[in-house]
């Protein structure tokens, strides 16, 4: 098997053979590759080294889509002889896929840090602005936001990965809820393969929902 790009404190090891098993505990990780479009693995390896906290392809790579094509070609995804994805692989890579997205977004969130989920998504924002200025469209507003954008991301930035002790605090914080909340995948999967039916397994943990109040409730 071929061996992936890993660093000690990502979520997962995309070189792990029980990937698929451990993962498909979320949800939105457990449809089919009829669903998905794609092969699984390739997939759940291509989401890790995309987008984990601690990928080295981060640093490898900090161009956001220079990045996303590297990290499907090591993930298993074939370019024709032209060098072009199958139509497929680029919806995943575009955001077209609902549920690879919702995927993404899980991962994303797994992290416990809400800095690292908007970071992510302005990149990809970033990326869909310049797009239209490529394409000949550019208005005052299409620059304004391609100026924010790229503030936000250089502050957030700096933030994660500049070791701020803020960031590295609230990502200890949220980890530890978020163990709390949901077991760890080899937790669940060694109770699955023993027969244990889950019956008293819920991801929220023991949380009830507590009756809708409207303004000016007691």
């Amino acid at each position: 098997m071929a061996s992936f790009k890993y660093s000690n404190g990502m979520l997962f090891n995309p070189n792990d053979n029980d990937l698929v098993e451990k993962l498909s505990v979320y949800g939105e990780f457990s449809k089919n590759e009829t669903d998905y479009g794609l092969d699984r693995l390739k997939l759940f390896r291509y989401i890790i080294m995309m987008y984990d906290m601690l990928s080295p392809m981060r640093l490898e790579y900090p161009d956001f889509w220079e990045r996303k094509k590297v990290s499907a070609l090591n993930a298993g995804f074939k370019v024709n002889k032209k060098g072009y994805f199958d139509e497929i692989i680029e919806k995943m890579l575009l955001g077209e896929n609902d549920y690879v997205n919702q995927a993404v977004t899980k991962y994303v969130m797994l992290h416990g840090v809400p800095e690292y989920s908007a970071l992510v998504a302005y990149q990809a924002g970033l990326y869909f602005e310049t797009l239209k200025v490529q394409r000949g469209t550019i208005t005052p507003n299409i620059t304004k936001n391609i100026e924010m954008l790229r503030m936000n991301i250089r502050l957030l930035t700096e933030q994660i990965y500049g070791g701020s002790e803020t960031i590295n605090a609230k990502r200890a914080l949220y980890s530890g809820i978020e163990k709390d909340r949901f077991p760890l995948p080899d937790d669940v999967v060694k109770r699955l393969n023993e027969g244990d039916k889950l019956e008293d397994y819920s991801p929220y943990g023991n949380y009830e929902v507590e009756p809708i109040k409207f303004m000016g409730d007691e």
